[in-house]
């Protein structure tokens, strides 16, 4: 049986939906969980042509036969089937390094001498009566054709039991924690696009694939998502059209400049965690708004990205990217970025964009005119501040440890993931911890006895205990003791001193001293409590 990364793309709740990423299932014959970690997506908004496409970065590093994708899709008497097509490697990649948000740093001062120093709403098919045959059980299977090393065709069904039963009895397992979500997507009339892997196409042909269909208003359809996606899953989202947007159904936010802190001499700033915390304070259902910006602006920014920079496999796919990307910029006139992140029990309705008539974001963050920042001396300001820019989720609090690094505590209810997180915008993903609700387990039991055991190779050591979540290893640590990376898997290391997530946005919160953990955990565990009950009856 094959993998099933559901990908799906279309708007229940308003008119002309575009399409992005969806939920991923898992393998049914060797039932191994794949779990969704990230999202990076371009859409393309054509508003003569009333079509919306979407370029999806797809990364996977699976068995080539484990690979496919199922994408509910509109389609309409105009466009009976979508139209396909590759994306050079790179165009994504490249586009994200060029927009990276810019913090300005406090400058710094020499005390001392020291030397060296809405649309329309999609048409459904008239006539459901044309799905399908007796011998499909009112599937109805089209192929399409083959774009690069994908396979593809179009399912129609005109009930959802009669869909969810054809996937079952034709390799794909869908539980009963997503049959909900098919059903929503099938009554509301879509068509649903599958993509595999022709017979003998290696991982490494993946590329990203562009989708068009009808529509004028992109959506990500998180509800499906929400079954395998991890703990703080990032949504890093791209709108080209001939405004700027702004996301109409979930709040549009901006980075809170009077809690952004950075240190020109250690080289620390909160940017992520802040931007982690600021969501949460919204339930999850937010976006920040990175840049808005003229795509002239930014096409001159992605002429200066180097090879090296984008991580391009050949300087031919990277020429290629780079002249598809200037293309696509010199269609549409404006380009704005968003980024989100959210935890599974966030996801509970998809996110929608649309023209907005809010000021251009410059992507510029600057706090130059903050207190200078000592450079020289013995007292130059180089030290880290201590859980300054870790955030560890709703249900969670960072803690330095007796390991050596900053670790996540979780309440209970909770258990400590490791991801991976990028500790300042543009840099590399690193191994991070973020405490994740328990309950958040849709597919452990229905993966069945025959599934790996996720804790048989995890050790949280003396102090914890492995929890396997979703078919993932986690850990519950004993009181006392904080969950810190440990090259995949977490493990429990004792606290030295733990932090509240006043932290985060004002570094000088703790100079006074914060609870710590290892002296007064219970007061901790009520100040925390106190800290993040708003959040928490929020999700209630």
């Amino acid at each position: 049986m094959r993998t099933l990364i559901s990908t799906v793309l279309i708007s229940l709740l308003t008119p002309a939906a575009a399409l992005a990423c969806g939920g991923l299932f898992c393998d049914g014959g060797t039932p191994i969980p794949v779990e969704q970690s990230g999202e990076r997506i371009l859409f393309e908004v054509d508003p003569d042509n009333r079509t919306v496409t979407t370029t999806v970065d797809i990364q996977y590093g699976g068995d080539p036969q484990s690979f496919s994708w199922l994408l509910p899709i509109p389609i309409s008497d105009a466009m009976p089937v979508p139209d396909l097509a590759l994306t050079p490697p790179d165009v994504l990649r490249i586009l994200e390094l060029a927009t990276v948000p810019t913090v300005i740093p406090p400058q710094t001062k020499c005390s001392a001498q020291t030397p060296g120093m809405g649309g329309d709403r999609f048409l459904a098919p008239q006539d459901s009566a044309n799905f399908g045959d007796d011998d499909d059980g009112g599937v109805d299977v089209t192929d399409l054709p083959t774009v690069g090393p994908f396979d593809n065709e179009l399912i129609q069904a005109g009930d959802a039991q009669a869909l969810i039963d054809w996937l079952n009895t034709n390799g794909y397992l869908v539980t009963p924690a997503m049959e909900p979500s098919i059903a929503d997507y099938v009554s509301d009339g879509l068509a649903f696009l599958g993509v595999k892997l022709v017979a003998g196409a290696d991982v490494a042909e993946i590329a990203p694939l562009s989708v068009t269909w009808p529509g004028t208003e992109p959506m990500i359809p998180l509800r499906l998502t929400s079954i395998a996606a991890e703990p703080e899953m990032g949504l890093l989202v791209f709108v080209l059209g001939d405004s700027n947007y702004e996301s109409i159904n979930w709040m549009s936010m901006e980075i809170d400049i009077d809690r952004l802190q950075a240190n020109p001499m250690s080289g620390q700033n909160n940017y992520h965690s802040l931007l982690s915390l600021q969501l949460d304070e919204v339930g999850g259902q937010g976006f920040v708004t990175e840049m808005s910006a003229n795509s002239t602006s930014v096409s001159n920014l992605t002429a200066g990205i180097s090879q090296f920079a984008a991580g391009s496999g050949s300087q031919e796919d990277f020429d290629e990217s780079q002249q598809a990307l200037t293309a696509m910029l010199g269609r549409r006139d404006f380009l704005t970025r968003f980024h989100g992140r959210a935890h599974p029990e966030e996801m509970v309705s998809d996110p929608l964009f649309g023209p907005s008539a809010a000021s251009l974001v410059s992507g510029v963050l600057d706090l130059s005119e903050r207190p200078r920042i000592e450079a020289c001396g013995p007292n130059a300001n180089t030290a880290m501040i201590p859980c300054g820019s870790t955030y560890c989720g709703v249900g969670g609090f960072c803690a330095t440890t007796d390991a050596g690094i900053e670790g996540c505590g979780c309440e209970v209810g909770f258990v400590a993931r490791e991801v991976m997180l990028a500790p300042l915008p543009g840099q590399a993903e690193v191994p991070s911890i973020v405490c994740q609700d328990r309950t958040w387990d849709f597919l452990t039991a229905d993966l069945g006895a025959d599934a790996p055991d996720p804790c048989a190779f995890a050790n949280c050591g003396e102090f914890g205990e492995c929890v396997s979540v979703n078919g993932f290893a986690t850990c519950s640590c004993d009181e006392g003791f904080a969950a810190v990376p440990n090259a995949g898997s977490p493990v429990c290391s004792a606290i030295v001193k733990a932090y509240d997530t006043a932290q985060i946005g004002n570094w000088g919160a703790c100079e006074g001293g914060c609870s710590a953990a290892n002296e007064e955990p219970t007061a901790f565990l009520a100040l925390l409590l106190g800290a993040f009950g708003l959040a928490l009856r929020r999700r209630m």
